[in-house]
């Protein structure tokens, strides 16, 4: 039976935050609070509903783990600051980065970014996916900042942080065994539900592929939201698909398409290269990372420079290269090394205090 009580603070119910509550799961008692910002005037609500939890809860509570730095981290991390109880803040993509020209960002708005910066300054420790997200030079496209990450945006945060990437089932997420279509593309746009995320996630960069490569098929999971102007007859654009199909999806497809501007340390690559998918991905945050040698890397948002690219894949080892895609997932990012990581981090802080 566990004795100590960890208090869970969200704004969403994402797979990869169900993974780590469950992880929490296997040496404290967790409570778990959805922070609702949407609508915006649910926000003040919210706010009075988690205070009202957080006193009530104070004497009982072990520790305190957010997911995401922003409005919901903030009165955590104050309660933290002014008491014995440490709080833990885990980053993953948009609370570490600012992108005005797709107005993608907690720190490209105003508010948001300062109770973000609030948050990462009072909180005991701050775990990000990536180390990228800590810090980084950004080289992938010209139009925003050249520096990313909170310490580009928290010039003189003392926060201690560390690095704790994601982890994977490799049991679950396995080729299927059906027979790969040659040539074919897969890429998952799943919360690309406007221009600007449409392009955030490079679906265009993909659409712009299709047209050059008419012998490939493409295939565009969890875009159906979004509206595309005559896509080539080659693209097949389908909406969100439970697990099991896009295990399906992912195993009959040769190559998997990450373009994205702006990333953390995205699943979905992860997941497809499980399925024996080959990566090709753009050279943003923990995407190189995750690749390694056994796929492709975008240097610069460049049409001709992919073009070049997918045409060098499409003469690769294709065996060879889909093997390796799946042992480097296997072998670098294991679901159970992501666990100790966590709850020997958690451990210490509570111990710390």
């Amino acid at each position: 039976m566990h004795t100590r009580n960890l208090f869970y603070f969200t704004p969403n119910f994402s797979a990869f935050i169900r993974k780590d509550i469950a992880i929490f799961e296997k040496d404290y008692r967790v409570q778990v609070f959805h922070f609702r910002s949407r609508p915006k005037w649910i926000t003040p609500v919210s706010f009075l509903h988690q205070l009202a939890l957080l006193l009530w809860r104070f004497r009982s509570t072990s520790i305190y783990v957010c997911q995401f730095g922003g409005y919901h981290a903030f009165l955590p991390a104050l309660f933290s600051r002014f008491s014995t109880k440490p709080c833990l803040i885990i980053t993953s993509g948009t609370d570490c980065v600012a992108f005005p020209s797709l107005r993608y960002g907690h720190f490209q708005r105003r508010v948001l970014g300062a109770f973000t910066r609030w948050a990462y300054s009072l909180c005991s420790h701050i775990a990000a996916v990536h180390r990228s997200l800590i810090h980084a030079s950004y080289t992938y496209q010209p139009d925003d900042y050249p520096k990313q990450g909170i310490r580009a945006f928290c010039r003189n945060i003392r926060t201690p942080m560390s690095e704790i990437p994601y982890g994977y089932d490799s049991s679950f997420f396995h080729h299927t065994g059906s027979k790969k279509r040659p040539d074919s593309f897969i890429t998952i746009a799943v919360g690309a539900t406007s221009p600007s995320r449409y392009r955030l996630k490079g679906i265009d960069l993909t659409i712009w592929a299709a047209g050059q490569f008419p012998d490939c098929t493409f295939t565009i999971v969890g875009a159906e939201n979004v509206p595309l102007s005559a896509p080539p007859a080659s693209v097949n654009i389908l909406g969100i698909v439970p697990p099991e199909e896009l295990r399906r999806l992912l195993s009959e497809h040769e190559f998997y398409l990450q373009l994205s501007i702006s990333e953390g340390f995205p699943n979905a690559l992860c997941e497809a290269m499980l399925c024996e998918c080959i990566p090709i991905g753009s050279a943003v945050a923990a995407i190189p990372d995750i690749i390694g040698r056994t796929g492709f890397i975008l240097q610069h948002r460049d049409t001709e420079l992919l073009r070049d690219l997918i045409r060098t894949a499409l003469r690769c080892d294709k065996k060879k290269l889909s093997k390796a895609a799946r042992r480097r997932i296997i072998d670098n990012f294991p679901l159970e090394k992501r666990s100790y990581a966590l709850l020997t981090l958690s451990s210490c802080l509570l111990s710390e205090r």
